[in-house]
């Protein structure tokens, strides 16, 4: 006869959990409170280990879950209690998935016999998240020792799947029956578990990111590439500024210029010991007058620009090369030709190639007729940036006056969140010059929801200052997260460029209907 499922509370169950992950170096977590997660709020409120985070909103508790990811390079879990709580994470979870950020959700659940019963605040929360989601397990409301064993195992390989390879969410289902909580006993003070205590600022000592490996790049690429007598490298969003330094180093190595993006951390501007940076602004204003490439290397994630890719879909490169950090496809014009698995240190490695055989060859100078091109051509940029970000008289600024003035203005140790929509577009063409120490953005799905809470989590994971420029739709979509920024013990800046609504649509081909324009595209509004 099988043995009855102990399931008087879940307390040990829950313990494994959130020990584990601890154990693993999530020392962080997001909480939104409710009834069902009660066992696991119980573990980390009671965790001297425990760095906790509480707001209202689990739609914000997500994404400053993924802000804080994208500050310290690590995963944070997000506790939320059962029925539509779940589902509101679901932005969070698109947004950390599409853009390879760890993330760890705690979901609470009725067990399972509750399921299609008409049970109060019960919904289907099994692979809610589907295929955004990199590891799901539904934790069932046994307590035995063997299945607290495989609870623990479940743990280390969600953990693991959310940080390793490709980045991403995982979800863990958390099934909990009454009582939810046990009898009080007041905390005796004492620590058995063998572990410090520690807040935001040590749990990067206990996390180290797994390396990833390092893949030389072939020699049949690295060759075209070296080769190649008129070359480009387009930077796009990089994690860290470790990454962003290999990437121009491997570009300056190559002889290319380059294109950043404004969240590559590659510094932009005419740097004399660093790789040549050509901007966006160029090629809006003098399309006819930018270089003809015949290789391209495009290295790191997504691009702001659409202009780029239009560009170079004008000129058809013989050769597109993807230097990529991680597995997530990203070829939405259709030019890539090869792709090859990176990390900061295989580029380093193949710097150091190039310029080993480049010195075996006697060669030093580089194709001096192409880097007088694009210098010229950089120059030309650069004075087009000036003339647009200048402010001559006092009045109502415009968006690359805000760009150029926040961009020169944000102290250098500050991480920087541009909003999407307008401000993501006037900072990636206006934005000239050394910036900030960090920049983020949501640009996974490039959504305008939960910037205000994500700027919130920046600040915890970079444990730096933040300032975070938003469009006004954008901030009034996130209002309630000024609630979880009032938290704060490290400055938080907000910046609200308000146009009024949806001024982005201005651009499209919408805003020629006059009719439906206003109101159901532009949502105009009076508030400041």
């Amino acid at each position: 006869m099988p043995m009855a499922a102990d399931h008087t509370n879940g307390q040990q169950r829950a313990s494994a959990i959130i020990r584990t992950l601890i154990e693993g170096g999530v020392t962080t977590f997001f909480l939104a409170p409710g009834s069902r997660s009660t066992p696991l709020v119980l573990q980390i409120a009671r965790d001297s280990h425990a760095s906790v985070h509480v707001h209202t909103d689990e739609r914000g508790a997500g994404f400053a879950a993924v802000g804080f990811a994208r500050g310290s390079g690590m995963p944070a879990a997000v506790i939320t209690t059962s029925g539509t709580a779940v589902a509101n994470l679901y932005p969070a979870v698109v947004e950390a998935s599409t853009d390879a950020q760890p993330l760890i959700v705690l979901s609470a659940d009725r067990p399972a016999d509750k399921r299609g019963t008409g049970a109060n605040q019960t919904i289907n929360q099994v692979e809610i998240f589907g295929a955004y989601v990199r590891y799901f397990a539904d934790l069932g409301v046994d307590d035995t020792s063997s299945n607290i064993s495989s609870v623990v195992d479940v743990v280390r390989s969600a953990l693991l799947a959310a940080t390793t390879l490709t980045p991403g969410p995982v979800q863990l289902n958390c099934q909990f029956a009454k009582p939810l909580a046990p009898p009080y006993e007041p905390a005796t003070g004492q620590d058995d578990s063998g572990l410090d205590p520690v807040g935001d600022r040590a749990a990067q000592a206990m996390w180290s990111r797994p390396a990833a490996p390092v893949e030389p790049i072939s020699d049949d690429v690295l060759s075209a590439l070296t080769q190649s007598a008129r070359g480009i490298a387009v930077v796009g969003r990089l994690d860290r500024r470790e990454d962003a330094e290999a990437a121009a180093a491997f570009a300056k190595a190559l002889g290319y210029a380059i294109v950043a993006d404004i969240a590559s951390q590659v510094p932009r501007g005419n740097d004399p010991t660093g790789p040549i940076t050509l901007c966006d602004e160029t090629i809006s204003r003098d399309p006819e007058r930018m270089p003809r490439p015949e290789t391209v290397l495009h290295i790191g994630g997504r691009l702001v620009s659409t202009r780029i890719g239009e560009w170079l879909r004008s000129v058809n490169p013989a050769r597109v090369v993807h230097a990529a950090f991680n597995s997530l496809a990203y070829d939405p014009f259709g030019l890539i030709t090869d792709r090859v698995k990176v990390s900061a240190a295989s580029l380093v490695a193949a710097s150091h190639e190039v310029s080993r055989k480049r010195i075996d060859a006697g060669s030093h100078s580089l194709r001096t007729g192409w880097q007088e091109e694009v210098v010229a051509l950089s120059r030309r940029g650069s004075e087009a940036i000036r003339e647009r970000t200048s402010v001559t008289s006092i009045g109502v600024p415009t968006g690359p006056q805000v760009a150029g003035a926040v961009w020169s203005g944000v102290p250098g140790d500050w991480s920087l969140l541009i909003g999407n929509s307008l401000p993501v577009r006037d900072f990636n063409d206006y934005a000239w010059g050394e910036g900030p120490a960090h920049i983020a953005t949501n640009r996974g799905a490039s959504g305008i929801d939960g910037l205000i809470c994500t700027a919130y989590g920046l600040s915890v994971g970079s444990r730096r200052p933040t300032l975070a420029v938003l469009g006004d739709l954008t901030t009034l979509h996130d209002l309630n997260g000024l609630a979880l920024v009032a938290q704060t013990s490290r400055p938080i800046v907000v910046v609200v460029v308000n146009n009024g609504g949806g001024a982005i649509f201005g651009r499209l081909p919408i805003a020629d209907h006059a009719d439906v324009f206003a109101r159901y595209f532009q949502t105009a509004h009076d508030l400041e």
